[in-house]
């Protein structure tokens, strides 16, 4: 199977606890990714015949949203970088499209799934102080998406994906509606 790389936009909201501890809520949004994948077996499971092995390529598109609460540890400052690790948990609401079967015994369309499942993330990174409310945040997550239904039943099926691993490099901005916090 494969899943072409996607973009992902994502806001969140937070608290400074103290100089080294803040949390915060976020939403990420995954644009639509293509799959890719091709099943085949030895002709004795539902191709009429046991003399013809079934071959097909599948095609479907996943999207998700991902919401996490998450907590940071600031590491401490100098010169106004901050480096920083975190943790989330939270989940993400999967959408897989109607997938594709086309099999040289016929050609299938299995309606797709949607489903919340339990998500995690772990990151670190560095902030920047721009100005006194402002920060520059870059960063690397990993994170994982638990396994679930990918399509409904249709004389085949229902289908099952094993979950998602992402590695991200992220960029963005913070504010601070109360002024400097370091």
């Amino acid at each position: 199977t494969e899943l072409k790389s996607t973009f992902s936009i994502g806001a969140g909201v937070g608290y400074q606890l103290n100089r080294y501890f803040r949390t915060d809520l976020t939403i990420d949004y995954w644009s639509k990714s293509k799959f890719k994948g091709s099943t085949s077996d030895d002709g004795n499971y539902g191709c009429g015949s046991p003399t013809i092995p079934c071959q097909s390529v599948d095609r479907a598109k996943m999207s998700a949203l991902v919401l996490l609460a998450n907590a940071y540890v600031d590491l401490g400052t100098w010169n106004g970088l901050t480096p920083y690790v975190g943790a989330g948990i939270g989940g993400a609401h999967i959408k897989w499209g109607d997938l594709e079967n086309d099999a040289n015994v016929g050609y299938a369309v299995h309606k797709g799934s949607k489903n919340w499942r339990f998500a995690y993330a772990l990151m670190a990174g560095a902030s920047y102080c721009l100005t006194e409310n402002t920060m520059i945040d870059a960063g690397y997550r990993f994170s994982r998406i638990n396994g679930g239904r990918m399509f409904e039943y249709n004389g085949a099926g229902p289908g099952f994906d094993k979950g998602f691993n992402t590695h991200e490099v992220r960029a963005g901005l913070r504010y601070n509606f109360g002024g400097a916090s370091q």
